[in-house]
């Protein structure tokens, strides 16, 4: 399918999608209405034995209803999800190829619930969601990164509330030669760390620079892992990083470096809510790739190798 083909396709599916939205809507409205307009009839003198009754009619509108609206939901989500592949297919997968090499790209999946518990960010609640999964190499240096939604939900029987405890994007970097036992660095304002990754008993460390310790809290198996991996420049750089993103997790173990930012989801997502131009969403697709781009610079660039 060519591109001009896409985009004329991409604008039916939109279309469709905002009539099965306006049905989705307007059948309970105009159904009560119709009811109504029995009633009054039913009511009226003039009325006569062929009326039809409102008392026959109550129960089917009841049925009617639920069932249409079901009918049209079911349809306006798979319509929903066949515009996202198609959007994915013409305007992010080849994108990502320009950037990156040995791309593997998943909309539909992203990170494990277990492997998200691994990286030793975030606590893990008892409703979990992952898509977006992205894995490729930039400057030599092999990143996966995905949306992450992780949220706990409480009820009682008599009451009910749901925690979200992490919202965003989570990466994960491999680094062969960089060994760290288990070093954890997270935003002062993230209440929902992982208290003990990787089953370590970790103690709090304050570093040099006051400004640091005041927006973030660094906890470490080993004191000399801390004082090895956060140089100045790498906390240059967190503080660069986190002026963009409020709330950030990171968490040092082995080789690996895996690093947790709240607020940046829906990576590569379609809007439905207007005509797509080509351009525009070229360029939207350029600016989730540079984000991408910034943060395994700013991350890399200052980290021992």
């Amino acid at each position: 399918m060519g591109i001009s083909d896409s985009m004329n396709e991409l604008e039916r599916l939109r279309s469709r999608n905002s009539l099965l939205i306006g049905l989705t809507f307007g059948i309970p409205i105009v159904s009560m209405f119709f009811y109504g307009s029995l009633m009054f009839r039913s009511a009226s003198p003039q009325a006569s034995a062929s009326t039809a009754s409102p008392s026959l009619a109550f129960p089917l509108l009841m049925l009617f209803i639920p069932v249409s609206i079901v009918v049209l939901l079911l349809m306006a989500n798979k319509n929903r999800k066949r515009f996202k592949q198609l959007y994915k297919e013409t305007f992010v997968v080849n994108s990502l190829s320009n950037y990156f090499s040995q791309v593997m790209y998943d909309w539909e999946n992203g990170f494990s619930q277990e492997q998200v518990k691994n990286f030793g960010l975030s606590r893990m609640g008892n409703r979990f969601s992952s898509e977006d999964y992205l894995r490729g190499v930039y400057k030599d240096i092999l990143f996966e990164q995905a949306d992450v939604t992780i949220r706990y939900h409480h009820n009682t029987g008599k009451s009910s509330s749901t925690v979200t405890y992490f919202k965003g994007r989570m990466f994960s970097f491999t680094f062969p030669k960089n060994q760290v036992t288990s070093l954890q660095i997270h935003s002062k304002n993230f209440a929902y760390a992982q208290s003990s990754p990787s089953g370590f008993k970790m103690q709090k460390v304050n570093l040099e620079s006051e400004d640091f310790n005041k927006n973030f809290v660094v906890k470490t198996a080993y004191e000399h892992d801390a004082f090895y991996i956060i140089t100045p420049a790498l906390m240059e750089r967190i503080q660069a990083l986190s002026s963009k993103y409020r709330t950030m997790v990171m968490y040092f173990s082995g080789g690996r470096l895996f690093l947790g930012i709240e607020g940046c989801t829906d990576t590569f997502d379609p809007p439905m809510n207007k005509k797509l131009s080509y351009p525009e969403e070229q360029e939207r697709i350029r600016r989730d790739v540079q984000d991408i781009i910034d943060v395994i610079d700013t991350m890399t660039q200052s980290v021992s190798l």
